[in-house]
């Protein structure tokens, strides 16, 4: 049955999601202005077909898909806007209301949102201990909680630009982190992470000064056998006897661009 069976829509409406839980369930409601609340799902409903005004969208603004809360007081809550700038921030700092506009997620340049030049994109409601995996086009980029805190911020703040490659974003998928299985790497700092490709007797191009660049590098520590790079597209995979890229993308188990 289709859903505009159920309701009376206004000409130019749209259904934008759908929401489906207990009434106490918690939903984010947000504008691609880059403001928004979090509401119990108790307060979306409305005997009248027509539905009724919940979110307060400004003028020239689009309502964005509503969002699943499961604990807003321990959840976090990332904003990417359409130039590539992304935000964290604790979902808690966002108010819990029955309706409204809600306050300010990440800013974004009044003149920008006037013209539509640069809206808020992306929101993503995620647990602390939760990786993010940014897609564009065919390529993706990998946030680690422990990379995440470069991007953490005040809420309302205009937050930090995504690497180059990564600022026009298609989707961002919550993924779990591993954690250290038998035998297995726990995240590590950045220095013990050589030491440990060290000891497998990984080469690194033969360079002591590619060696030390790549410490550099390391930002995201290890995490279930895999060392992920923060702001360079570089990964290491763990496998026996397997050689490392250079920067250029050469031999098996390190690759992408340098920086």
């Amino acid at each position: 049955e289709p859903i505009t069976a159920r309701f009376a829509l206004p000409p130019g409406a749209r259904f934008i999601s759908v929401a489906i839980g207990a009434e106490s369930q918690k939903q984010l409601l947000a504008s691609d202005f880059g403001y928004g609340f979090v509401t119990e799902l108790a307060n979306l409903q409305s005997k009248n077909q027509k539905g009724k005004a919940m979110l307060k969208v400004p003028e020239g603004a689009n309502a964005l898909p509503a969002l699943p809360v499961e604990d807003p007081e321990r959840q976090h809550l990332v904003a990417v806007t359409s130039e590539g700038y992304l935000l964290a921030i604790a979902l808690k700092d966002l108010p819990v209301l029955p309706k409204g506009k809600g306050n300010k997620i990440i800013q974004i340049p009044r003149k920008k949102l006037v013209g539509r030049e640069e809206v808020l994109r992306h929101l993503v409601v995620f647990d602390p201990d939760a990786a993010l995996v940014i897609a564009s086009g065919k390529r993706t980029f990998r946030l680690t909680p422990e990379v995440l805190k470069d991007y953490f911020g005040e809420r309302g703040k205009r937050g930090r630009k995504l690497p180059r490659g990564f600022r026009t974003v298609d989707r961002i998928t919550v993924e779990k982190v591993e954690t250290a299985a038998a035998g297995g790497a726990a995240d590590k700092a950045p220095e013990q992470v050589a030491k440990e490709l060290a000891v497998v007797g990984v080469e690194v191009g033969g360079d002591l000064q590619l060696a030390e660049r790549v410490v550099l590098l390391f930002a995201g520590g290890v995490g279930g056998g895999k060392a992920q790079m923060g702001l360079c597209l570089l990964r290491v995979e763990r496998r026996g006897g397997a050689e490392v890229f250079d920067g250029r993308g050469r031999g098996r188990g390190l690759f992408g661009r340098a920086c």
